[in-house]
Formats: C-alpha cells, structure tokens, sequence
C-alpha cells in the first residue's frame, strides 16, 4: 500500500505540473474516459471525503468519552462541536485558515514524535512482537480482510492537489508539498508501526487498542489512560477538518461546472470561500454519524470510503497515463520517477484493494452494496439533472479545455479517412459549453490558459451528445462516434459470450478436472489464435458481414453461401440454447413458467430483437449496463468465492481427474466451447465504429482476453468451493452455492443473479444473426427485404423479426423433444465450419497479400490459425463420433447444408 500511494503521488504530482485544477479527479476524467464518467468520478471522490469525516469524528467522539462523561451518553455533542469548528475556520479562510492548519500540524506531528522517541527506551520487539506466531495469522483470507485498513496511514494525501489555487507557482508548490508531505508519512508509518508493536502490551493486544499510543505515553509521563487519550486529539480532529477541506473543494468545482446546484459554487460576500458547500455537504456527514455510531458501522463506512477512493485513484492513475501518452511534449515542472510503470502497479493495487473489500470482509458485501447504491443514485442523479446543466466551469476550462480540444482534433483527423472533418463548434455542441463561442481556443504549453468568450445561445448541452447524426441511405443506424470504440465492443463481446461461463460448460467436469482442464486450454487458445487471426484481417478488410465475404474470395461463390448460412444458423441455434436455459433459470422462482416457459422465450425475444430494432445509443447504453452488470456479477462470484476455496477439499483429488478415458475426453471437448463461443463475431461492427481497422482489433483482443482470464478463474473456483466435484458438474446455476453463502439466501434468489448474463448472451447472438443475414440479403444470396432497413431507426427489421421467429420456433423443439445437447452440438458443428473458413481466409490474405497495410498484426501468425484450424477438426471429429446419439448432430448439419445447397442452385446463384 505504501509503494501505491508513494506511485500515485508521483504521478499526480506530474500532472499537477502539467496541469492545475484544483476540482480533483473528475476535471481529468472527463477528458479521459467522459463526461458521465467524469462526473461519477467526483461524486466518488466527494462522498470518499465525506465518509472519511465521518469516520474520524466517530473516532473523536470515542476518544472524548475516556475523559468527558457527557460524551459517553451523547457523543453528537462532539461530532457537533468538532464540525462547527472545523467549517468555521474553513469558511474564514485566508490566513486565519492556514495558521490554526500550521498549528495542529506542528502540534500532531510533534506528538508523534515524541511517542516514537520516548517509546525506544521500552522497545523489545523479540519479547512483545508476538515472534513466529504472529508472523501470518488466518492465512490468505485474513491478509485480504485487513489489506485495506493499510490505507489509514495515507488516505487522503492525494488531495493536496486541490490546493492548486491557494499558493503561488502551484505548477512547483504542489508537486514539492505533495511529495515532501508523503516520504515524511512514509516515513513516520515505518517508524509507527515497529514502534507499536514493539513495546507492551506488543501483539496481540494492541491490535484491539483504541488508542494504541497511549501504551507508550502511558510508560513516559507515568499516567493513564484518560490523560494519554488527550495526546491523541489534536490529530484525529485535524484530519477530520483536513477532509472538510478536500471535499468542500470537489463539490465546490463540481457546482461550478453545473454537475452540482450552482449555489454550492456561490462563495461569502467577505471571506470569498464556498459557504454553502462546506454547511450542506458538513451537515450530511454530521447526519452519517449518527448512522455509524448507532448501527455499529464503523468498518462498512470506512471500507464503503476506501472502495470509492480506489474508483478515483484508479480514474487518476489512468488520467496520468493519458496525459503522458498524448501530452509528451508539454511542458512539466516534475516527472514522477516510476512513469507510466509506477500508475500500473498502483492501478493493480488499488484493484486488490477493491477485490479485498467485496469478498473478504464478512458483511455480507454491504460496503459493496452502499457503493452500488451511490453510484446508482449517482447515475439516476445525473441523467435526470446533471446530464442537462452541466457545462465547464472558468477553473476547469483554463486548465484542462486543451485535452478536450486535443481529443477533439484525433477524432477529427479519424474523420478525414472516411469523410469530412467537424468543425470545432461540433465540440462546444456536444460539450455543452455555454459561456464560449465557436472562436478557436489556443492552450499554453503549460496548460493554464485559455480564452473565455461571450456566450451562443444556440449551443447544446452536454445531454445532446447522443443526438442523431445523418447517415446514408441503407446504413445501419450504428452509435455515435464518440461511443462506439473499442470499450463498447468489449461489451459487445462481453455480452454475446459471458453468459456461456454462467451455466452449461461445468457439464464437462464428468470427464474429471483435469482432463477438462486440458480441453478448455486447448478451446481456449483456438479461440485466442482465432481472434488474433479475425483481428488482422479486421485491420485490412474490415466487412460486418461476417465469414462469408471473406470465404467468396477464398473458397469461392457457393463455399462462401454455405459458409455464411453455416454461420448464421449457429447463431440461430444458440441464441436458442441461451433462451431454453433462461427459461429453465426463470422456472426456478417464478411457478408460473414451469409448465408455460415459452412466456419467458417470448419476452427474451421480444425484449432483445425490440432492443436491436431501435438500436442507436439507446441499444449501447443498453448493451453497456448489461455487459457491465454481467461482468460485475461474475467479479462478484469469483472474489467473493476465495474466502471458501479449498481444492483438496472439494477438487475431487486424482480420483477425478481423468475420468471414463480418451472416449469421454472426447465426448465432452465441445462443452469447453461454452467459455468463448460468438466472441469472433465482433468484426460483424465494422460499420458500426469509426477507425474500424483499429477500433474492431482492440476491442476484440481486450474481450478476448477478458474472457479467457474470467474462464481459467471460474473453473478453478468452481471445482474448489462446496459442493465441488463431482455434484458441480450435473449443476444448471452453479454459481449459486457460492451466492447463498455470499448473500445467505436460497437457490431461488441466487438464479436471479444468473440472468442477466444469460439473456445477454442470447441478445448478443441475436445481434450476430442480424449483421450476416443483413449482408446476405444485401448481396442478394437470400430474399433482399430482409435488408431492408426501418424508415426511422435505420435497422434491418425484416432480418431481425423473421430470424428470431425461427429460433422461437426452435425452442419449442429444442425444449418438448429434450434435445439442448443435440442442438448444442449441432450449432458448434456448423460454427467449427465457418471458423475453419475464418483461418484458411486468413492464411490466404498472409499469402497473397503480405504487403497490404495491417493496423494489427497477430503474434501467432500462419502458425496460430493452423492450430486453430486442427482444433476445429478436433471438435468436429468429437461430435461426430463421441457424442452416442447416433450422430444425430451431424444428421443435422448435413441437412442443413443439403437445404442450403438446393436453395443455392435453384434460387442464390441466378441472383
């Protein structure tokens, strides 16, 4: 924690030389990740400081009742006392402020040296550190649940940069104060906690203490207790107020950018300080108090504190990797020394911090639940308020305008390859800039400066930046520009594929853990080779069509249909397998559907295909809060499995690790599938994003390794927590046990949790399913009003309606004749067709088209797809002749074929 927060602080203080705005992380996130994102991230920061307060007075009132009785029944009394004082003195400012600040400083820091200096005398450490024993205490489980209490010693020196208005030359000033303030803290840290635990009572008394320094004032000035706790006051209060002071700052600036009632901006006719923010956002952490002290929710509120602060630390470190991408040449006073390696290792950090909170506390994730409720009021909050006022304040234009210029002059050169450029005046539309004009703005090289003008009435606010923008007759009705990168398809991915990790793929655990083991690595890297492969091509030829235009080139006319219609009806087969399984989750809780499950088909289908029919933002948006709510669910799974991980215990041991031999290996080898399978239908959006040939390769290599991290730690988790192997592999939820103990609740409620992922995947499919016949119907292969688009919304309708009535149909098969495994394996079949398409494609163009430019090249090269061509063989091989159903699959694939090759010659080929 201490290598994090000295890395974090090295970075800010870079920023802070390149850059002052004294509003925190949210002026910075906005240029790096949005405007909503921006502003959860200052809400973030702003209830952080907030809950701090409420912590440290808390604590104060605790300490006060050791020698005031009153304090004992009425604690409110001091917090009481201890907010009026701190936001007096705040609301005076000037240099009344900064003296009593000076005088609590020196007064706290003095304190601490002495107790460190008169406690050497009584240091022992070989008799009261506790010796061996001591050394790790609870294992894993426990080192995580007390992981983020080592942010007490730091928390909260990242806020000096808000000071940036305050001081003369802050390009200087804050980067020496923030880096001199944090090795002194480091410093007294050391010292501290050797110190602690090295004198009596040592371990493990003092890790019980309230006051742990009074054991060593106590030994020095020969008194107790009551008189001791006094030393410890001056500190504790003066945290308290130094948080008053950091978030009166935050929403101060977040009011003035209008994300926040314009009155919280407003500052004392005399003193010239944000009276309104300091009272209201003081009086909301005066009524928290009363919440943590009559609740007991001392550990909730301050983990529920330390989770937001990762939130911003994580968008900060981030925002300092972005300014030293895209900013080299600016001008900085300081350069952190770790560089962009420092931000990463404390983004991984702050990462663990975040995953030690939710699953390692043992209460029952309610600080995770008061952040997910934040953050959702937050979200409400702003799409309702916030989204339609906010604007820039003069602060933030001045310092960090130049970075929203700068991102919009990338996205216009992205632009000039595909058409026109937009004018700046697209920018302040879409920014909501209501107190600049269209003139061009010139920033410093250092940052700080820019030009403010008259105000243009016709301007939009920032809530227009999902509006409408023209496109040509029969295209796709796609996103905005600005949202669909690469994050966006990574929630593509996300969607159409996550939900294969949810349920169905533990049915392979029959074969044993390790030879499944094994079969998901060998799926797993086919997949990895056919997505590096797929994201070359991508970066030449991008075409959203699918398999079928590239095979037309490679195999030929009709070996490019039959490829296209292999593709399409896997997808048409999944999406049905997806939504009979959704089916079967529903019936779980909801009696109704347990005889009547095509009600839940229906709404799935409905629900998706109406979703994809409207399309535009209100499809991404959609898209977006799936994928991450899907994601999140399975972070959830996973980290909050570790505490009840135990392998020997619930793995099986060798008896089940090769079980029933090469035959079942072979018999269960397509279920791995279920880890990865639609996740190289991402390149069907090329005409969905701008810079297709660069945005479709990132976006499907970040999902891609997404998914096959999530699958190795699903499956070890899985086969480690009760009931384990063999029970887990004959499970239709098996998340649930894990989510029962997590939430202490029943199966019916845990399968809740389940579908969200799981209808994700089947609105994914369905969007797959649409692109290809789209296409198809657009080269004329199959009747052309399925490419018709909807006069409004600009989407293939006819294509979506009539494909998602066939795959409703089929369910009534697939559920009424019980044949989910033969459809399952019929949709691999067909889809391991397209895939061996898909790499010979790719070996093609490496063959005859070496010189053609690559925006991404795969590191696996002729070598991967060739691997990954042998696996799709494999696959197909094991479900032709492993699966002992009279290899009905393959029946099936054959007469899907013979179907399309009659309709080839008698209908597509003439056309």
């Amino acid at each position: 924690m201490t290598c994090a927060y000295m890395c974090m602080c090295l970075c800010m203080a870079e920023v802070s030389s390149m850059v002052v705005f004294e509003g925190g992380a949210f002026g910075l996130a906005r240029c790096t990740w949005g405007f909503y994102a921006g502003f959860i991230i200052g809400c973030c920061e702003g209830v952080q400081y907030i809950l701090y307060v409420t912590c440290s007075f808390v604590a104060l009132g605790r300490m006060g009742a050791a020698f005031w009785p009153l304090i004992v029944d009425h604690p409110y009394v001091s917090w009481f006392l201890s907010y009026v004082l701190s936001s007096a003195m705040l609301i005076v400012g000037g240099r009344v402020y900064w003296r009593w600040n000076m005088m609590l400083a020196l007064v706290s820091f003095l304190i601490l040296v002495v107790y460190v200096c008169g406690s050497l005398p009584y240091v022992d450490i070989a008799a009261h550190g506790g010796g061996s024993a001591y050394y790790f205490v609870g294992g894993f489980a426990q080192f995580m649940a007390v992981f983020p209490l080592t942010a007490w010693y730091y928390v909260g020196v990242e806020s000096l940069n808000r000071l940036c208005a305050e001081v003369v030359e802050p390009r200087v000033t804050v980067p020496i104060g923030q880096l001199a303030c944090m090795l002194t803290l480091v410093t007294t840290a050391v010292f501290v906690f050797f110190v602690t635990i090295s004198i009596k009572p040592g371990m493990p008394d003092v890790a019980t203490s309230l006051a742990p320094m009074n054991h060593g004032f106590n030994r020095m000035f020969n008194c107790t207790d009551d008189v001791s706790m006094w030393l410890a006051l001056p500190a504790t209060f003066a945290t308290g107020q130094g948080f008053v002071q950091a978030y009166t700052k935050v929403i101060s600036c977040m009011s003035g950018s209008h994300l926040l009632p314009a009155i919280l901006h407003r500052k004392h006719a005399g003193f010239q300080t944000p009276t309104y923010a300091i009272v209201v956002t003081s009086a909301i952490s005066f009524g928290l108090c009363f919440v943590d002290y009559y609740c007991a929710l001392d550990a909730v509120l301050f983990n529920t504190c330390i989770f937001l602060g990762c939130i911003s630390y994580l968008s900060q470190c981030v925002g300092y990797i972005y300014l030293k991408k895209n900013f080299r040449t600016m001008e900085r006073k300081f350069q952190s020394p770790v560089g962009k390696a420092g931000a990463i290792y404390a983004i991984a950090i702050w990462v663990v911090t975040m995953i030690a909170i939710l699953g390692f506390q043992g209460d029952a994730q309610a600080s995770f639940l008061f952040v997910l409720g934040i953050l959702g009021v937050a979200t409400v909050y702003y799409h309702i308020y916030a989204k339609h006022k906010q604007t820039f304040s003069d602060e933030e234009r001045k310092a960090l305008f130049f970075a929203h210029v700068a991102n919009h002059n990338n996205s216009k050169r992205s632009h000039h390859s595909r058409g026109k450029g937009k004018p700046l005046s697209t920018l302040l539309k879409k920014i909501g800039l209501k107190n600049v004009s269209t003139t061009p703005l010139r920033p410093s090289t250092n940052g700080t400066s820019t030009t403010a003008v008259p105000a243009d009435p016709n301007v939009r606010h920032l809530g227009d930046v999902g509006a409408k923008k023209k496109r040509s007759s029969g295209a796709s009705k796609g996103p905005s520009m600005k949202e669909s990168q690469s994050f966006n398809l990574w929630a593509v991915g996300i969607t159409v594929v996550i939900g294969g990790q949810y349920f169905s793929w533990n049915a392979g655990l029959s074969a044993g853990t390790v030879s499944y083991g094994i079969a998901s690595i060998m799926m797993g890297f086919a997949y990895l080779s056919l997505c590096m492969s797929m994201a070359e091509v991508s970066s030449m030829v991008p075409f959203e069509g699918g398999a079928f235009g590239l095979a037309r080139c490679t195999w030929g006319f009709y070996a490019g249909f039959i490829v296209g219609c292999c593709e399409a009806v896997q997808y048409i087969l999944y999406v049905t397998c997806a939504f009979v399984a959704l089916g079967r989750m529903v019936a779980q809780f909801w009696p109704l559907i347990a005889d009547h499950q095509y009600i839940s088909w229906g709404i799935s289908y409905v629900l998706s295909s109406g979703m994809l029919i409207v399309g535009g933002n209100v499809y991404w948006r959609w898209n977006m809060a799936l994928a991450l709510l899907s994601f999140s669910i399975l972070i959830v799974y996973v980290c909050g499995s570790l505490p009840y991980v135990d392998i020997a215990t619930h793995g099986g041991g060798t008896a089940l690790h090769f079980v029933g031999g090469f035959n079942h290996f072979m018999a269960v080898f397509p279920l791995t599938a279920w880890y990865y399978v639609g996740v190289e239908s991402l390149n069907r959006l090329c005409a969905e994003v701008v810079e297709p040939r660069r945005s479709i390769p990132m976006g499907q290599m970040a999902c891609m390794y997404t998914l096959f991290a999530t699958s190795i730690m699903v499956f070890f988790v899985t086969i480690s927590v009760d009931p384990g192997m063999p029970s887990v592999a004959t499970s239709l939820a098996i998340m649930n046990p894990v989510f029962n103990k997590l939430f202490n609740c029943t199966d019916d409620i845990s399968t809740l949790l389940a579908l969200p992922a799981t209808f994700a995947t089947g609105q994914g499919f369905v969007q797959a399913y649409m692109k290809i016949i789209s296409c198809m119907a657009g080269s004329k292969l199959i009747p052309v009003v399925l490419h018709e688009k909807h006069p409004k919304w600009h989407t293939p309708v006819y294509a979506i309606v009539v494909a998602s009535c066939v795959s409703f149909g089929l369910c009534f098969v697939d559920f009424y004749a019980s044949l989910d495994t033969t459809v399952f394996n019929t949709c691999i079949f067909l889809g391991c067709i397209s895939y061996l398409s898909q790499c010979v494609g790719y070996l093609y163009l490496k063959k005859n088209f070496r010189s053609m430019e690559r925006k991404y090249k795969s590191p696996f090269g002729r070598a991967g797809a060739i691997y990954a061509s042998a696996v799709w063989l494999w696959t197909m091989v094991s479900i032709a002749n492993y699966q002992g159903d009279g290899h009905t699959s393959v029946l099936i694939a054959v007469g899907v074929l013979g179907v399309c090759t009659v309709y080839y010659y008698a209908v597509a080929k003439e056309r």
